[in-house]
C-alpha cells in the first residue's frame, strides 16, 4: 500500500468538494424578495420583528420610516431594544444591513408610539416563512 497516493488522492478529493462549495452558484440572483412593514404600537414596549427566515449569504434591510416622528431602536431582546445605551438607533429615513439568521431574533422599540421600520430581504431558492 502506498499512503503518499492514498493521501494526494484524499487531498484531491477534499479540494474538489471545497471548490465546489465555495463556488459561484450560476444563476444565484433571487428571483422574488419578501418585504414588510413593522410598527410598534406602544412606546417603551418593544416588539419582535417578524418570523422570516433569511438565507445563509442574505443580509436583511431595515429601514426606519421616513415619516416616524422620532427614533426608533433595535435589539436582541426586548430589554436591550428598550435602553438607548444598548440598542442600535435610527432616526427617520436611516437604514441599515443585518445578516442573521430569523428576523424575529430582533427586537424593536421606538421613542413615539406608531413609529417603526420597513424592511427587505431576498428570497433564498426554498421557501420562506413569514409569520407575524
Amino acid at each position: 500500500i502506498n499512503l503518499t497516493n492514498n493521501l494526494l488522492i484524499d487531498n484531491a478529493i477534499l479540494i474538489a468538494a471545497l471548490v465546489d462549495i465555495f463556488r459561484p452558484k450560476v444563476g444565484g440572483n433571487p428571483k422574488t424578495i419578501s418585504a414588510g412593514v413593522k410598527l410598534v404600537t406602544t412606546s417603551g414596549t418593544p416588539e419582535s420583528l417578524p418570523e422570516v427566515v433569511i438565507a445563509f449569504d442574505k443580509f436583511v434591510f431595515i429601514k426606519a420610516r421616513a415619516n416616524n416622528v422620532a427614533t426608533v431602536y433595535l435589539g436582541n431582546t426586548p430589554l436591550e431594544a428598550s435602553d438607548i445605551t444598548k440598542a442600535y438607533p435610527l432616526e427617520p429615513g436611516e437604514g441599515i444591513s443585518v445578516k442573521i439568521e430569523n428576523m424575529k431574533q430582533l427586537w424593536l422599540d421606538v421613542d413615539n408610539s406608531g413609529d417603526g421600520i420597513a424592511w427587505i430581504v431576498e428570497e433564498d431558492m426554498r421557501e420562506v416563512k413569514i409569520n407575524d
